[in-house]
């Protein structure tokens, strides 16, 4: 997965392309964040996470499969 830039001048947010972040770099900030939400809310029964539309959705998911892996439960 890649971060793209958001291009403010282009319509209805459309994304550049540009890589802002080094999908190594990237998993190992989504791997961090699946730990710390594990830490805080591993406890919980019904744990939902919700991602907005234009790539907050994939980070969602994405942290979903970091989050079953750890947990070792969906």
């Amino acid at each position: 997965m890649v971060l793209e830039e958001q291009a403010w001048s282009s319509p209805a947010g459309a994304m550049t392309g540009e890589e802002v972040l080094p999908a190594e770099e990237l998993a190992r900030i989504s791997q961090r964040l699946a730990d710390a939400i594990a830490e805080r809310f591993g406890d919980a029964p019904g744990l939902v996470l919700v991602g907005v539309k234009r790539r907050g959705d994939l980070l969602a998911r994405r942290l979903s499969q970091l989050l079953a892996e750890r947990l070792g439960r969906e």
